[in-house]
């Protein structure tokens, strides 16, 4: 298990494996693995980004660790508690210290509810006096410059921006002062000049309040900036995990250098060479090849190992793990 940057990670993943059931045809189903034998720790007040391809499994792995999925395998610890396979009425302490924001702020905020009714519900779920709720919900508010804050609490989500609406699903993770939340593509739909505010507004919000973030994207840019540590997914699987100044400026894995090398760099020259691609598509998820799961695209496979052994993930420099017969 790679380990995050305190001696006592917050969060632990072990071995966290999800395979789901997908109709084929009328009657049959084929096993489809979405997260594939995945460790990772995440310490206090740190940002941990999880990049990759659609359909690398960030989201899953991002929803086992919040258990909204029980992981058909490997186990979950928060606060050195094992969490994986607690039911509902016991998981309900741990909900309070880990929270979610989602990708799309309209389809994530209930349209018939407003702002107030919104942010009051996950203080009704767990309980709190209803004589604090209103200063909680100020509180939240403040905490994301919707200020001041009895001009917003009577309004109806499609009454705000994008950016806005993204503000309100911060508040509505940050009412419960939880110590972990996972920001799923948090920044992805809303306009670019929101992006930048967002981002800062969570560095911010976690320098405050120590809170710890797993940060789900596709976004190198936003990624290199947030987050202290960057692993990167292929079909199921951490690939490359590292600081994230050393995953971006010296990539090991072929894939994190084709996903790099790919992001557009504002030259006006860039125009008239050819940019690296990775040839073909990520493999079906219900028909793994055998061995490195990237030997099919990659341009500089090992012959003889990549189509038959699958690669460990190794610790190649100080905090830099690799999961590349090219390494071993």
């Amino acid at each position: 298990m790679v380990s995050g940057a305190s001696n006592k990670p917050l969060l632990v993943m072990q071995g966290i494996r999800v395979v789901f059931q997908a109709r084929s045809g009328l009657l049959r189903t084929v096993p489809v693995t979405a997260v594939d034998g995945v460790s990772l720790a995440i310490a206090p007040g740190e940002t941990v980004a999880v990049l990759g391809e659609s359909g690398s499994g960030k989201t899953t792995l991002g929803r086992v660790s919040l258990r909204l999925l029980r992981p058909t395998g490997g186990r979950v610890f928060f606060e050195g508690k094992d969490i994986t396979g607690l039911n509902e009425a016991h998981l309900k302490a741990f909900r309070r210290q880990a929270q979610g924001i989602f990708q799309d702020p309209f389809s994530s905020l209930d349209p018939h509810m407003n702002i107030q009714q919104i942010l009051a519900e996950p203080l009704i779920v767990h309980g709190v006096d209803r004589a604090k709720r209103p200063e909680l919900l100020e509180w939240a508010l403040e905490q994301v410059r919707l200020t001041p804050a009895g001009d917003y609490l009577p309004k109806f989500p499609h009454t705000l921006s994008g950016g806005q609406r993204q503000r309100v699903g911060i508040a509505r993770a940050l009412v419960l002062r939880p110590r972990y939340i996972v920001a799923d593509e948090p920044v992805s739909m809303v306009d670019a000049s929101s992006r930048a505010e967002i981002l800062y507004l969570l560095r911010e919000l976690q320098d405050r309040h120590h809170i710890a973030f797993l940060y789900i994207t596709h976004d190198i840019a936003t990624a290199r900036h947030f987050s202290h540590r960057i692993a990167v997914m292929y079909l199921g699987r951490v690939v490359e995990l590292g600081p994230s100044a050393g995953v971006i400026n010296e990539p090991l894995h072929p894939y994190t250098q084709a996903l790099i090398g790919a992001v557009p760099e504002p030259d006006p020259a860039n125009r008239l060479r050819m940019r690296p691609t990775i040839a073909g598509e990520p493999p079906d998820p219900s028909h793994i090849p055998p061995g490195c799961r990237f030997h099919p695209r990659c341009p500089v496979a090992v012959a003889g190992k990549s189509e038959s052994i699958d690669p460990e993930l190794r610790e190649v420099r100080p905090g830099h793990f690799v999961a590349c017969h090219r390494y071993v």
